[in-house]
C-alpha cells in the first residue's frame, strides 16, 4: 500500500478501502450497491481501485488466510 500519498483524494481512497475490507471481513459481497454506496461508479471501478491499492483483487484478498 502506498502510504506516501496524502491529501483529500488519498484520504477518501483510504476510507473506502477500510469500508471494503470491513464488508469482506464480515462475509459480505462486493456487489454494485456496495460500490455505489461507497461512491464508486460501479463494481468494476471498486475492484480496479482496490487492486491498485492492495495489489490483489477483492476475491483473492477474501480467500487469503489472515492472522
Amino acid at each position: 500500500m502506498n502510504t506516501s500519498a496524502s491529501g483529500p483524494k488519498w484520504t477518501i481512497r483510504r476510507y473506502r478501502l477500510h469500508e471494503i475490507v470491513a464488508v469482506l471481513n464480515s462475509g459480505g459481497k462486493l456487489d454494485c450497491q456496495v460500490a455505489l454506496d461507497l461512491g464508486y461508479f460501479g463494481q468494476a471501478h471498486l475492484i480496479r481501485e482496490f487492486g491498485s491499492i492492495v495489489g490483489e483483487s477483492p476475491a483473492r484478498y477474501e480467500r487469503a488466510e489472515r492472522p
